[in-house]
């Protein structure tokens, strides 16, 4: 029963920002294919950042730009995946999304509880879940129909 309700109130969600982005999009003059075409550049970004900001993470080259650029940003996510569902796209834009989650849930572990590993094996594990992520994505795109 819970589960109905939550499923009802998460598609009454989606029908509301739907119908914002429909109002935003005219009160703005922004062509609504524009805005789709952000909508579904922007979790591929987000996740280049995330890739670009590992490597030099482990190379000791902080970088600021990026980390204000696409740091870890909870409701960026939110905002996207609720757009994402809006817009009725398909699940290979969600992936992008659903591997920015993972990195940051586990760069959050690592920054407060410290994991017990590392760099290198860290940074392994992060490599290990791009390819993971990349082969899903590429499946999504070309395989799933």
């Amino acid at each position: 029963m819970f589960l109905v309700d939550l499923n009802l109130w998460f598609l009454k969600q989606v029908q509301l920002v739907n119908v914002l982005l429909i109002k935003m999009a005219a009160k703005f003059n922004i062509p609504m294919r524009i805005f789709v075409l952000v909508t579904k550049v922007t979790p591929m970004l987000l996740a280049l950042f995330h890739l670009l900001n590992t490597v030099l993470s482990y190379f000791y080259i902080e970088c600021i730009f990026l980390n204000y650029l696409a740091g870890i940003s909870i409701i960026t996510v939110a905002y996207l995946y609720f757009t994402s569902y809006a817009l009725k796209l398909c699940e290979y834009y969600r992936m992008f999304l659903h591997y920015c989650l993972v990195l940051d849930i586990i760069n959050a572990i690592d920054y407060y509880i410290t994991l017990p590993i590392t760099d290198i094996s860290l940074y392994l594990l992060l490599v290990i879940i791009n390819i993971i992520f990349m082969f899903l994505i590429i499946y999504f795109k070309f395989f799933k129909s």
